[in-house]
């Protein structure tokens, strides 16, 4: 009997979301006793909302000090963008937030953030001038940010273009060393196949195929909750989220990212000049992070992790790597406490201390 790839691929993805847990019915949230808000809060949190530069912008907004930008994952055009929010960050934003002002904003086009009416804004450059303008629009003073994945990629794009707003950049599972072409294209690993057996499911349930992809990148499906999943649910079915998804799936933007490809950091780094990434700089990472790393072992898959840790290492001696032996993708919701504790003794380690360079 022939067996087409996408059966393949869905019976592939309900196998694993099945050793995950019990499955989950997109269309039927079940918030396990809580009641799903419109405006997407979650566990005890309550969001805001800003006009950044004509963007109805979401966030959270907690504590005093420092102020410390949270960003969250996902590329503009992938299947996880739309589906990912703020909300990865509640399990870290109490504990923060006793040390520092902790701003956790959903990116553009994701959670319920809009879009630019500019669709050549809809690229990495223009994902983080949405970022500065945020910071602006807040009338922040120089702030720490810290990202993950490729919202660790905006972080780093946010601090060469505007450094002058950046204090400490913080880089958590950001794949890919200096010289690979950005975003990576191309299978890289087994983790890519598992992925795409999870997003393959997206054509019969969308909040299904999202759960699977997150219970696969995290290797630890423990650090996920229904209220999360039902929570990212609500706000993407909202029309004008749906409206959203529908613009940047016609291909919005497409163009621009497309230029973007090519330009890896060291390119980037050339063109800047000496004075680029100057800043305090911490990367984490996990060793069991499959996401972009071949997973025959640990070793093997950190040498990309070190490569980019080593780019940064080679013209700014204020950069440290932090490595969790477990975490998967997630080292942050996988270890809040121990990740909160990393990057606050960092910034309070190089909060008075003066450049070298």
């Amino acid at each position: 009997m022939h067996i087409t790839r996408k059966a393949w691929a869905v019976a592939l993805a309900l196998a694993l979301v099945a050793t995950a847990g019990e499955a989950w019915a997109a269309d039927e949230p079940q918030a396990a006793g809580k009641t799903v808000r419109s405006n997407g809060d979650m566990d005890g949190l309550t969001s805001k909302f800003i006009d950044v530069n004509g963007v109805r912008t979401r966030y959270y907004d907690y504590g005093q000090g420092d102020p410390l930008v949270l960003l969250h994952g996902g590329s503009i055009g992938t299947f996880t963008r739309p589906r990912n929010s703020a909300n990865v960050w509640t399990a870290n934003i109490p504990g923060l937030a006793k040390t520092f002002r902790v701003l956790a904003p959903d990116r553009i086009g994701a959670g319920l953030t809009d879009i630019p009416g500019d669709d050549t804004q809809l690229s990495r450059e223009g994902d983080a001038e949405h970022v500065y303008q945020f910071i602006k629009a807040l009338g922040l003073p120089p702030v720490h940010i810290a990202g993950h994945s490729a919202g660790g990629g905006i972080a780093i794009t946010l601090a060469l273009r505007h450094p002058e707003v950046v204090k400490t950049l913080i880089i958590v599972s950001v794949g890919g060393g200096a010289d690979t072409p950005l975003p990576l294209v191309g299978i890289q690993s087994i983790s890519y196949i598992r992925e795409w057996a999870c997003t393959s499911l997206a054509k019969v349930d969308e909040m299904l195929a999202f759960r699977c992809w997150c219970n696969v990148m995290s290797q630890d499906p423990t650090v996920w909750t229904d209220e999360y999943f039902d929570t990212s649910w609500s706000m993407y079915n909202q029309p004008r989220q749906r409206t959203i998804q529908s613009h940047l799936a016609s291909g919005a933007g497409a163009a621009q990212r497309q230029t973007e490809r090519g330009m890896t950091w060291r390119i980037l780094k050339e063109k800047a000049g000496p004075s680029a990434w100057q800043m305090p700089i911490l990367y984490v990472a996990a060793a069991n992070d499959t996401h972009d790393h071949m997973p025959v072992d640990q070793i093997s898959g950190m040498q990309r992790v070190l490569g980019l840790y080593s780019f940064f290492g080679s013209f700014n001696d204020r950069t440290l790597l932090v490595v969790y032996d477990e975490g998967g993708h997630f080292p942050y919701k996988k270890y809040p406490d121990r990740f909160n504790y990393d990057i606050t003794r960092f910034i309070e380690y190089w909060k008075d201390k003066p450049v070298v360079k």
